[in-house]
C-alpha cells in the first residue's frame, strides 16, 4: 500500500522481502578540510571506530523515537539489541561498503547517516545508485536543516563515486520522513516489504536523481 498521493512508476513493480527497514526509513567520503564539513555550527564528519558507542547511542535512542507508540515494544527491543550493539556497529564502520557519517552540534553527536553500496530491489539492469541506508537525527535537533546537511554530503559522496542515483526505503507510515525527502526532491518508484520482529511492513521505494 503507498502513502496517500503518491504514485508507483513503471520502474518497480514487484514486492520483495527486505529484513532491514533500512534509513526511514542509506566507499570513501568527499569532504573538505581534511575530511570535516562545517555548516552554521553543525560538523559532518565520517565515522571511524572510536565512534562506535555514539553510533550505537545514536541509533538506538533515534529508533526509539522514531517508532515509539508504532510498533510493538517486543519487536522494537529485538531490533534495537541485534541492530545497534558493539559488534554490529563495529563490523559496518570497518565494511568499506559502507559510509558513515556523523553530525555534531557544539561538540554533540546528534545526527547520523549511512550509505551502501546494495542493489535495488528491483528487476532493473540499469540502475546504477547507492542506497541511503539510514538518515536520523535526534528530535530536539530537527527542524535545523541537520538532515538537509547530512543528505547533501551523501549527495556529493554519491556524485564523487559516479553514482546516477542516490536511493532508500522509507516505511509507508512514517509520514515525517516521506514529506522530508519529497522536500528534497526525491521521487516515488516503487515499494517493496520488510520484516521486523513478527510484522512485515511496507516500505516506499525512492530515488533522486544526483
Amino acid at each position: 500500500m503507498i502513502a496517500k498521493g503518491l504514485r508507483l512508476s513503471s520502474d518497480l513493480q514487484k514486492s520483495t522481502v527486505r529484513k532491514d527497514p533500512g534509513v526511514q526509513i542509506l566507499p570513501s567520503a568527499f569532504f573538505i578540510n581534511k575530511g570535516t564539513s562545517m555548516v552554521n555550527n553543525t560538523k559532518i564528519r565520517k565515522a571511524v571506530e572510536k565512534d562506535y558507542k555514539i553510533l550505537a547511542n545514536l541509533g538506538a535512542k533515534t529508533f526509539r523515537q522514531t517508532y515509539k507508540n508504532k510498533v510493538k515494544l517486543s519487536d522494537m527491543g529485538y531490533y534495537i539489541k541485534n541492530t545497534f550493539n558493539k559488534n554490529q556497529v563495529l563490523k559496518e564502520i570497518k565494511d568499506t561498503s559502507f559510509t558513515i557519517l556523523v553530525a555534531s552540534k557544539n561538540d554533540k553527536a546528534v545526527g547520523y547517516a549511512k550509505l551502501l553500496k546494495s542493489k535495488i530491489p528491483s528487476d532493473s539492469k540499469h540502475f546504477k545508485g547507492i542506497e541511503l541506508v539510514r538518515l536520523y537525527v535526534f528530535k530536539n535537533y530537527q527542524g535545523q536543516k541537520i538532515g538537509s546537511k547530512l543528505l547533501s554530503e551523501c549527495i556529493k559522496i554519491a556524485k564523487k563515486k559516479k553514482f546516477k542515483y542516490i536511493w532508500l526505503g522509507v516505511w509507508e507510515k512514517n509520514n515525517d520522513a516521506i514529506d522530508f525527502y519529497k522536500k528534497l526532491e526525491f521521487r516515488i518508484f516503487g515499494n517493496c516489504k520488510f520484516n521486523f520482529g513478527t510484522e512485515i511492513h511496507n516500505c516506499i521505494v525512492s530515488r533522486h536523481l544526483s
